[in-house]
């Protein structure tokens, strides 16, 4: 599986400022790169999240609920979503 890198994030978060308004930039970077790592953890050699949706959904949330971008709204999570489905089938 691919995971999203931070300067992809950025360009998605930048991207989707320009179409939907708002601030773009990061507040926490420390917790943006927090959530960046969290889809990838594991236990004991086993995955902890173990589809794509997991993935997505432990990711988005971090992202949310770290307040890691300036600005971060439901457009954001639509967006990563179609991205991450669109990544799963290469």
């Amino acid at each position: 599986m691919r995971y999203l890198r931070l300067s992809e994030i950025l360009y998605l978060h930048r991207r989707i400022i320009e179409k939907s308004g708002g601030i773009n930039g990061i507040r926490n970077l420390g917790g943006l790169e927090s959530a960046i790592a969290l889809p990838k953890q594991s236990f004991g050699g086993t995955e902890l999240y173990l589809s794509v949706i997991e993935k997505a959904a432990v990711l988005c949330f971090s992202i949310i609920s770290n307040h890691s971008l300036m600005e971060t709204n439901v457009q954001d999570m639509r967006t990563w979503k179609h991205f991450l489905f669109s990544t799963e089938q290469k």
